[in-house]
């Protein structure tokens, strides 16, 4: 990756910024393009790990786009974890040229690390917290009501699970840079 200088007039740093994006985004989009024609097989994948805990096993889509949404919101989905480490690696070569020498080493180390926790994050998720998550809140409603399993509704959860974990699995991450950076000193932690 090219590193520009560290000083640029702000409209450079502006269009450098929107280069960034762009590749971003059209990366996205193309991922996804890619990814929606394997959306009912990936729908499957990710229903197989919650079916256990729904009665009856089958989701339903309750309005006409219902199908369309759920398609289109998958791939995205998808697309954005397949397209993360260019994501991360569009942001990290965003800030790389305000880095020092010394600290443009951890750069690529960091782009690893961070992919790397995402998806072990999401993958445990997938096969530790989803089903006994699913489990727990069906079980609040069969008590008292029936629960129909609105699809929609069940992916929408999923998939804020799956990256939340991905997410929160960047922790050690972030507390190594605290603490390498002295941002916070070691007795605190």
């Amino acid at each position: 990756m090219p590193i520009g200088p560290a000083r640029m007039p702000i409209m450079d740093h502006l269009g450098e910024l929107r280069r960034r994006i762009t590749i971003i985004v059209v990366a996205i989009i193309v991922g996804a393009l890619v990814v929606y024609m394997a959306t009912p097989t990936l729908i499957e994948m990710m229903i197989d790990q919650i079916r256990s805990a729904m009665r009856g096993g089958d989701l339903y889509v309750f309005s006409a786009l219902g199908g369309f949404t759920i398609r289109f919101k998958v791939a995205l989905f998808f697309s954005v974890i397949v397209c993360s480490p260019i994501i991360i690696w569009q942001v990290m070569g965003f800030f790389l040229p305000a880095l020092k020498p010394n600290e443009r080493k951890w750069v690529v180390p960091t782009v690893g690390a961070m992919v790397a926790l995402f998806f072990l994050g999401m993958i445990f998720c997938y096969f530790v917290i989803q089903p006994a998550a699913f489990g727990w809140l069906l079980d609040q409603t069969f008590e008292f009501a029936q629960s129909m399993a609105d699809a929609e509704d069940y992916l929408n959860i999923y998939m804020l699970l799956e990256i939340g974990f991905g997410l929160a699995f960047q922790l050690p991450l972030v507390i190594f840079y605290l603490s390498i950076f002295h941002l916070v000193p070691y007795k605190t932690f």
